[in-house]
């Protein structure tokens, strides 16, 4: 569900308040403008909490589901629940109001955090279950050995802890020294991480949280096709090797000396 703060980020990564956004003339509260963007948002955000839930029943309702792997599963489950019903509705509003924010300063410092926070963890919980699978397949002794549910609860709950650290230092130091205005005369400014003051944090944000993870998946869907593709052909150069030997055994079978 990250495109809609990525698009955010790019259109306004720079942004300083411009004179068309502070014109005299605006309104004091900005009116709400659905767009094709914000349809697909409603529908994306529901489609997913719906979609996520039933996912997460299957898993609850079937002990036999309750595995390590699963674990993982439910962590990523609980990031996009927590993503749609705290962010997306608040994201939503945003987009309607024209990328203006009216809803005040505290809302706004906690539609950042839970922006910045929950998307890279979803990203992050992504990463996580494509290096288990890259561990399934390349080590599958010591993954069977080694995976339990205590240490996918532990490693899930890592993400969480290792993306606030890295989250925490840029949005409090935004906060507190760089962050715009929300208001300018009678206009509404957008609710938005000043990237320009602090684009050092944001350049390590996108790279070791956002597109690092898309390189392990991709890796990880590579790797696991190749992985079955050598296993896939062993199998069957192991049956040929099966079957010929007993095909030579037939052929060189002495003539029963009564045929003919």
């Amino acid at each position: 569900m990250g495109y809609t703060n990525e698009s955010i980020r790019n259109n306004y990564s720079s942004a300083v308040i411009t004179n068309e956004s502070v014109r005299s003339n605006d309104t004091a509260l900005p009116h709400v403008q659905w767009s094709g963007l914000a349809m697909f948002q409603v529908f994306a955000c529901l489609a997913g909490f719906l979609g996520n839930s039933a996912v997460f029943l299957v898993i609850a309702c079937n002990r036999p589901l309750w595995t390590p792997f699963n674990v993982y599963v439910v962590n990523l489950i609980l990031g996009n629940w927590l993503n749609m019903v705290t962010f997306m509705p608040l994201d939503i509003l945003f987009n309607l109001y024209g990328y203006k924010w009216p809803m005040g300063e505290a809302l706004c410092t906690y539609y950042l955090i839970s922006s910045w926070y929950l998307e890279e963890v979803i990203y992050n919980s992504h990463q996580l279950i494509a290096i288990m699978r890259i561990w399934a397949v390349t080590g599958p002794v010591s993954y069977a050995r080694y995976q339990s549910v205590r240490l996918s609860a532990c490693l899930s709950t890592g993400v969480w802890v290792y993306v606030f650290v890295g989250v925490a230092p840029g949005l409090i130091t935004d906060a507190l020294y760089y962050r715009p205005p929300l208001r300018l005369g009678n206009s509404f400014g957008p609710c938005l991480v000043n990237l320009k003051a602090i684009w050092p944090w944001g350049t390590v944000m996108q790279w070791l949280f956002c597109t690092w993870p898309e390189v392990v998946m991709i890796a990880a869907v590579i790797i696991v096709f190749y992985v079955k593709l050598v296993q896939k052909r062993k199998k069957i150069a192991w049956q040929r090797r099966a079957v010929e030997p007993n095909i030579t055994l037939a052929n060189d079978r002495p003539s029963d000396p009564r045929e003919g």
